[in-house]
C-alpha cells in the first residue's frame, strides 16, 4: 500500500511539472503571435499611404485633361450658337426676299427651319438679341400671312385662275401650313366666307331665289361650286385640310340661319305643303352631303368617283319624298354624321304647323273611318279584326315613317301625342259599340259577331299599341324616348277586351233567365222521385251547344279561354245562387239536384270544346277549376241529404275553414225546417242571436248573386293574370 502511495505521489509530482512547462511554452507562443499581427499592420498602413499618394497623382493629371474638355466644348456651343443665330438672320432675310419673289413655297420651307432654329434659343429670350429675334420673326409671319390672305381674297370664278395663279396659291399653303394650326383654322374661315359670298349675293332677301320654295336652288349652286371646287382648289389645298367640308359646313350655317328668318317672317301665312317640300329636300341634300364627304374618306381604290353630291331633284325638277340613300356599300365615318340636321334643324320651330295640319287630317280619317265601318267581315276572312282597326294602324304606320324621315324631335313626339289620343277615341268607340241593358234582348246574330270582333280588335289594337311605342322608342330622339308610352292605352284595350266578353257573358245570362225562372218554380218539396235531368239544364245545354261554337269560331283563340274562364266564373255562382232562391227542397228535389248539377258539371267540363269531337278535351286547369268551383255546389246538395241530427256536423266537415252561422242558416231555411228547429240548431252550432243571424241572411239573400259589371281598371289586371295561368 505504501508503495502505491509512493508511486501516485510521484505521478502527481511529474504531472504537475509538465502542466508548469507547457504554461510557459504557450505564453511564449502568445507573444510571438502578437509581434506578428503588428508587423502586418504596420504593413497595411505602408500599403494605404502609397495608394493614396497615387491617386493624388492621377487626379492632379486628370485635372488638367478635364479643363481642356470643358474648354471645347464651351468653344462647340458657342460655335453652334453663333451659326445659329446667323442662319436666323440670313433666313430672315431670305423668307422676305422669296415671298416678295412669291416663292411660297420655299419661303414656307425656310420659315419651319427658321421657327426650329429660334426654339432652341427658348431658354435665352431675356437676352436682348434673341428678344429682337423673335420681333421680327412675329413681324415676318404677321406680313407673310397678309401676303396669303391677299392672294386668296380677289379669285373671281374659280374656273377662270390661270395655272400661273393656281402655281402661286399652291405654294402659298406651304405658308399657310408653317404658321401652324390656329392660323390655319383662321385661313380656312376667311376662304368660306369669301367663297359663299357669290352665294350670298345670287340669294339675297327679297330675291326670288332666295323663297322658301326655291330651297333647292340653294343646293344646286353648293352642288355647282362642289364641281367647280373640285376641278380647281382640290389641287391646291392639302386633302388633310378638308377645305370643300369647312366651305360646307359654312353654306350649311347661312343656308338655316335664311331659312329660318324666311319661316319667322312668313308663319302666319307658310303653307305646309311648301314646308313639308322645302325639308324632305333639306333631308335628302344632308344625306347627300354625308353620302359624298364618306366617299372621299373612302381609299382611292375603293371610290367610283369624285362627284359633287346629288339633289333630290331629278330631271324634271320633282322630288320621290320616300327615297332613301344606299349607303350599304358606304362605310360612314363617324365625323361625316355631324351634317346630319346642319340645315333641318332649322325647321324644327316650324313643325308645329305639320303637326296641326296632321291633327285635322287625322281626324278626318278617323271620322271616315267610323263612317264606313260596317263591323262585320266575311265568314271565311283569314283575320277576324274589324277592317277600321287595320286601315287605322296602317294609316299610323305611314305617318311614322314619314315623320322618321322628315324630324326626330318635338313634332316626332307631338304625332305620338296625336296617335295617343286616337288609340284611346277608338277603344272609346268599340266600347260604345257594345249593347247594354235593354238591347241585350234584342241583339240579332250579328251583334253577338260584332262583339267577338271587338274581343280580337281590341287585342289587336293593343298589340299594335306596344309594337307602336317600341318602334318610336328606337327612332325619335334621346331626350323624348323615356315620354313614348302607350301602356294606359294597351289597358285601356284590355277593358275593352273584358267589356266585350262580358257583354256575350250578359247576353248569355239574359237568354238563361227563362231557364233559370223555371229552375225557381219547381216545386223541389213535392218531387216524389228522381227522373232525366230537368228541363232547365236541357235548355241551358242546348244554347251553350250552340252559342259557344260560334264564338269559339269568331273570337282568337288566345282569347277564347278568357271567354271560358269568365263564364265559368259567372255561372256556377249564379246556379249556386239559383238554388238558394228555390223553395224548399225535399230529399228527392235533392237528389234531382244532384243529377242536374253533375249534368251542368259534364257540360261545363266540355265547354271550351263544345261542337268538337268527344275525344277531344279542354285544359287540365281549366278542367281542375270546373271541378274545384263546382265542388261548392256538390257539398251544398248533400247537405241538403243530411238529416237534422248530423246536419252540424256534416257542415263543418264539408267546410272546415269557411263554416259559419250564416251559412248553416241558410242550408236550413232551404230545407225548409221549421223556425224552431233552425234556432235549436244554431244554439248547438253556438249561437245565441239566431234571430240577428236569420235577419241578416234575409237581408242579404241576393249578395252571392255574381257580379258582371267588373270594374274597368281592374280589367287589364284580370286579363293578365288569366294569361299568366295559361
Amino acid at each position: 500500500m505504501k508503495r502505491r502511495i509512493h508511486r501516485i505521489d510521484e505521478e502527481i509530482i511529474e504531472s504537475v511539472g509538465r502542466q508548469s512547462r507547457a504554461g510557459i511554452k504557450g505564453k511564449q507562443e502568445l507573444d510571438r503571435s502578437r509581434t506578428a499581427v503588428s508587423e502586418l499592420f504596420a504593413r497595411i498602413k505602408a500599403i494605404r499611404q502609397k495608394a493614396d499618394e497615387s491617386e493624388r497623382m492621377v487626379q492632379e493629371i486628370c485635372s488638367d485633361i478635364q479643363d481642356l474638355d470643358f474648354a471645347k466644348r464651351n468653344l462647340t456651343a458657342t460655335t453652334v450658337a453663333l451659326k445659329r443665330l446667323h442662319d436666323i438672320v440670313t433666313g430672315l432675310e431670305k423668307i422676305r426676299a422669296f415671298a416678295e419673289k412669291k416663292q411660297y413655297k420655299e419661303a414656307g420651307n425656310d420659315l419651319v427651319g427658321v421657327m426650329d432654329l429660334l426654339s432652341k434659343f427658348q431658354q435665352y429670350n431675356t437676352v436682348e438679341k434673341i428678344q429682337e429675334l423673335n420681333r421680327k420673326l412675329d413681324l415676318l409671319k404677321t406680313d407673310l400671312k397678309k401676303m396669303v390672305f391677299f392672294e386668296f381674297n380677289y379669285l373671281g370664278n374659280p374656273l377662270e385662275i390661270s395655272e400661273q395663279t393656281l402655281a402661286i396659291l399652291t405654294n402659298a399653303c406651304f405658308i399657310i401650313d408653317a404658321l401652324g394650326a390656329d392660323i390655319r383654322r383662321e385661313f380656312i374661315s376667311f376662304f368660306s366666307t369669301n367663297q359663299l359670298g357669290a352665294y350670298l349675293r345670287e340669294f339675297k332677301d327679297g330675291s326670288e331665289q332666295a323663297q322658301l320654295a326655291s330651297v333647292d336652288k340653294r343646293y344646286v349652286w353648293l352642288r355647282q361650286y362642289l364641281k367647280s371646287y373640285d376641278q380647281v382648289f382640290s389641287k391646291v389645298f392639302p386633302p388633310g385640310w378638308r377645305v370643300n367640308e369647312m366651305i360646307t359646313e359654312e353654306f350649311c350655317f347661312q343656308t338655316r340661319e335664311k331659312l329660318v328668318e324666311i319661316m319667322e317672317a312668313t308663319k302666319s301665312s307658310l303653307d305646309v305643303g311648301a314646308l313639308k317640300k322645302a325639308l324632305m329636300r333639306t333631308l335628302g341634300f344632308e344625306r347627300d352631303l354625308i353620302l359624298f364627304f364618306s366617299k372621299q374618306q373612302m381609299p382611292t381604290s375603293r371610290k367610283h368617283h369624285r362627284l359633287p353630291p346629288r339633289t333630290t331633284m331629278d330631271s324634271s325638277g320633282m322630288e320621290d319624298e320616300e327615297e332613301d340613300i344606299d349607303l350599304t356599300d358606304i362605310k360612314i365615318p363617324p365625323e361625316m354624321l355631324r351634317f346630319r340636321g346642319m340645315v333641318s334643324v332649322g325647321f324644327d320651330a316650324y313643325m308645329y304647323l305639320y303637326t296641326e295640319n296632321q291633327a285635322r287630317l287625322m281626324e278626318e280619317v278617323f271620322t271616315t273611318l267610323m263612317k264606313e265601318e260596317k263591323w262585320i267581315v266575311e265568314e271565311d276572312a283569314r283575320n277576324k279584326i274589324l277592317q277600321s282597326a287595320t286601315d287605322l294602324i296602317y294609316y299610323f304606320d305611314q305617318r311614322r315613317t314619314k315623320m322618321r324621315n322628315l324630324n326626330q324631335n318635338q313634332a316626332f313626339f307631338d304625332l305620338f301625342r296625336l296617335f295617343q289620343q286616337y288609340l284611346g277615341k277608338y277603344a272609346d268607340a268599340l266600347k260604345a259599340k257594345l249593347a247594354t241593358g235593354v238591347a241585350l234582348t234584342n241583339a240579332s246574330l250579328n251583334d253577338e259577331k260584332t262583339w267577338c270582333l271587338i274581343v280580337n280588335t281590341a287585342e289587336y289594337c293593343s298589340n299594335m299599341s306596344r309594337l307602336i311605342e317600341e318602334t318610336i322608342q328606337k327612332e325619335i330622339s334621346e331626350k323624348f324616348r323615356q315620354q313614348i308610352k302607350l301602356q294606359s292605352e294597351m289597358d285601356r284595350f284590355q277593358e275593352v277586351i273584358a267589356a266585350a266578353v262580358n257583354t256575350l257573358i250578359k247576353y248569355l245570362e239574359s237568354r238563361m233567365a227563362s231557364a233559370f225562372t223555371e229552375m225557381k218554380a219547381v216545386n223541389w218539396d213535392t218531387l216524389e222521385s228522381i227522373g232525366d235531368v230537368s228541363r232547365y239544364v236541357t235548355t241551358i245545354g242546348a244554347l251553350l251547344n250552340e252559342k259557344v261554337p260560334l264564338y269559339r269560331a269568331w273570337i282568337d283563340p288566345s282569347f277564347f279561354g278568357y271567354f271560358c274562364d269568365s263564364f265559368l266564373g259567372w255561372f256556377i255562382p249564379k246556379y249556386q245562387a239559383a238554388i238558394y232562391e228555390c223553395k224548399k227542397v225535399s230529399e228527392s228535389g235533392a237528389e234531382q239536384l244532384i243529377v242536374d248539377s253533375t249534368q251542368l258539371k259534364l257540360t261545363l267540363e266540355r265547354l271550351p270544346v263544345l261542337g268538337k269531337a268527344q275525344n277531344e278535351h279542354a285544359q287540365d286547369r281549366y278542367l281542375k277549376r270546373v271541378r274545384r268551383e263546382m265542388e261548392d255546389v256538390e257539398k251544398l246538395v248533400k247537405l241538403l241529404l243530411t238529416p237534422i241530427e248530423s246536419l252540424v256536423d256534416t257542415y263543418k266537415s264539408l267546410f272546415p275553414e269557411t263554416h259559419s252561422e250564416a251559412g248553416i242558416a241558410k242550408v236550413m231555411q232551404l230545407k225548409g225546417l221549421p223556425y224552431a228547429v233552425q234556432e235549436q240548431t244554431l244554439q248547438t252550432y253556438g249561437s245565441k242571436q239566431n234571430s240577428v243571424v236569420m235577419v241578416g241572411i234575409r237581408e242579404k239573400k241576393d249578395s252571392i248573386l255574381p257580379d258582371l259589371d267588373i270594374d274597368a281598371s281592374a280589367a287589364a289586371t284580370k286579363i293578365r293574370q288569366f294569361f299568366k295561368l295559361e
